[in-house]
């Protein structure tokens, strides 16, 4: 679950908490992101192919 723009502190719409409880929730990680500063972007893509290869590992052996 990835929370986007987290450089827009006024105009959050749902806080970090409420991430991080959904994402619990749905079993899955949570990470915030911001594109305009650069913040953590690279670090979901590696989370999202750590993922997606244990996935694949999973279900191809």
């Amino acid at each position: 679950l990835v929370g986007s723009k987290s450089d827009l502190h006024r105009k959050r719409r749902v806080t970090a908490f409420e991430g991080q409880t959904l994402a619990r929730h749905m079993s899955c990680p949570f990470i915030e992101i911001s594109a305009r500063n650069n913040d953590c972007v690279n670090e979901a893509f590696l989370e999202l192919m750590r993922i997606v290869e244990r996935r694949r590992l999973m279900f191809c052996t």
